[in-house]
């Protein structure tokens, strides 16, 4: 979903208006509106400043702060789909993967519903001490 909204969205020419369209997401919070919240950053983070995408992945937690249906199952998904759009400013990424942590934590069996179990064999090996 990222990749097509990167797509369709994803022009200069269209930043006015996604921005425009960003900002009146944020004034209704809902569970739609998030993921599209989502989806718009995701598709114009490459044509925005580094401030401009902290800002608005801060808008994005804030709204999902504000939505009351708000499960754990889309605030997880939420903070993943951050996550992946997050990778150039390091600390907001390390500050979502410490929320994300914190939920996994406090509900491991929804994290082993969603992330699929590690294959047999994918630890490393001992290291023997010679």
């Amino acid at each position: 979903m990222i990749v097509l909204s990167e797509y369709s969205f994803g022009s200069t020419f269209l930043l006015k208006e996604v921005n425009l369209l960003f900002g009146q997401l944020q004034a209704n919070p809902s569970l739609d509106a998030l993921y599209s919240m989502i989806y718009l950053l995701g598709s114009t983070q490459r044509l925005l400043t580094p401030n401009k995408v902290r800002g608005n992945t801060d808008a994005i937690l804030d709204v999902m702060a504000r939505i009351p249906e708000l499960d754990l199952r889309d605030e997880s998904t939420a903070l993943l789909l951050l996550m992946m759009i997050e990778q150039q400013d390091k600390t907001l990424a390390k500050s979502l993967s410490r929320r994300l942590r914190k939920l996994a934590k406090a509900h491991p069996h929804l994290f082993r519903a969603i992330l699929p179990s590690k294959p047999r064999g994918s630890r490393g090996r001992k290291r023997r001490r010679s």
